[in-house]
């Protein structure tokens, strides 16, 4: 240094530093988380909206239940059961089946269960009280109703969801997108 030089006499500044970075507009990367959140709360609206009838026939099942155990005639509880049963399988059903479930009794109902998820627990098991208990002449037993009830409810937990026609729509609008190869 030049002791001849008064530098507190300079025009000099202090080491100017940058601006703070920004919070706005984020980086890219948080775009993509901020996306795949909203995908994800998407998703997962969309499966409560369509699990809302199934815990709506279970809530149902469940109170008939509560009412049986309380003192309730097991025949009616058996034909309110087959009520929420038919709502149900209706709510679930594609299209086509939908519009068939309302005409189905006895037996053929039954069957219908047991195809779409019952085993054989409807026409051979506790399950064919839906159809047999308004014609049985001494009644039905509180503990046959029960077992039928646990079958009813067994079957609302496993029974698959119909896709959705807006589903069904974007499925055939997807197959129209996708190259098919020639001979197979």
């Amino acid at each position: 240094m030049d002791p001849s030089i008064d530098y507190s006499a300079l025009p000099l500044r202090d080491i100017h530093l940058p601006e703070p970075v920004s919070w706005w507009p984020p980086a890219p990367g948080w775009w993509v988380l901020l996306a795949f959140g909203l995908a994800v709360l998407v998703f997962a609206l969309y499966r409560r909206h369509r699990e809302r009838g199934r815990r709506a026939a279970l809530a149902a099942i469940d109170r008939i239940v509560a009412d049986l155990r309380a003192g309730a005639d097991p025949a009616e509880s058996l034909r309110e059961m087959s009520i929420v049963l038919r709502r149900f399988a209706m709510s679930v059903a594609a299209d086509g089946e939908a519009r068939m479930v309302p005409g189905l009794v006895g037996r053929s109902w039954l069957e219908y269960l047991d195809r779409h998820g019952g085993g054989e627990a409807f026409r051979r098991g506790p399950g064919r009280l839906l159809a047999d208990a308004p014609y049985r002449p001494g009644g039905v037993a509180r503990d046959d109703a029960l077992e039928a009830a646990l079958v009813v409810s067994a079957f609302v937990r496993a029974a698959q969801l119909a896709p959705s026609r807006g589903s069904r729509v974007f499925a055939v609008a997807l197959r129209g997108l996708v190259p098919h190869k020639a001979g197979g």
